[in-house]
């Protein structure tokens, strides 16, 4: 298991305001690599991810061919105290499900993913569990801060309505996702991960000061 590299569209597109946000990802991606080896019993390797702040009318393009593309999302709320919420949405596109699935079980996939069972339902959630997991975990250690997280849940809808469903927990305060992207490479082939980060107005500000210090918002002014 371990980090592959970039092609060298990562670096034309890479944005050096973000560096310590880039490395918390590192950390987060270099775990979950680990904890997925021993879920799927076989070599991982992940992608150097990709970290970058998209404007909420643009996000759906950068996850699927449409906002009206169905995708498997697994949604993660967290909670710090006195820092508000932290909330997370990781989406696997319908190829990346059955490439995942494939990896899991022997029996035949699904034809869409309107028609995945319980078991194959589980196993898409326990992966996307563990990717988010280490992905607050990372947060924590990288910022000295506690945020928990409860329950993770699944749905499977189309990516608008999904980031839509984000966006609902702070409607008036949301101007931008951060995006990290991932691919998991096993057995030679490849499963997309997108992981959006969307921190309430407290949390946006508790996190990136913690990081960038009290004036990190002239960065993107």
């Amino acid at each position: 298991m371990g980090l592959k590299i970039p092609d060298d569209s990562f670096f034309q597109d890479y944005d050096p305001k973000i560096e310590a946000l880039q490395e918390l990802s590192n950390i987060g991606v270099g775990h979950a690599a680990t904890a997925l080896s021993q879920l799927l019993n076989r070599k991982v390797d992940m992608s150097i991810p990709r970290v970058r702040f998209v404007k909420v009318e643009e996000v759906s393009e950068h996850l699927a061919a449409s906002p009206e593309e169905v995708v498997a999302g697994i949604l993660q709320e967290t909670s710090e105290e006195d820092k508000g919420l932290l909330n997370l949405l990781l989406i696997f596109d319908f190829s990346s499900v059955k490439q995942l699935l494939k990896t899991l079980i022997a029996s035949p996939i699904p034809e869409s993913l309107e028609n995945l069972d319980e078991v194959s339902i589980s196993l898409i959630k326990e992966t996307g569990n563990i990717l988010l997991i280490h992905t607050i975990t990372a947060i924590n250690s990288f910022t000295e801060t506690r945020w928990f997280p409860h329950a993770p849940s699944l749905a499977i809808d189309m990516v608008g309505a999904l980031t839509d469903e984000l966006i609902s927990a702070d409607p008036e305060n949301v101007e931008r996702f951060l995006l990290v992207e991932v691919d998991i490479f096993t057995d030679g082939e490849k499963i997309k991960g997108d992981i959006l980060l969307l921190p309430d107005t407290r949390a946006m500000n508790a996190l990136m000061t913690t990081i960038y210090g009290e004036n990190w918002e002239e960065m993107y002014s």
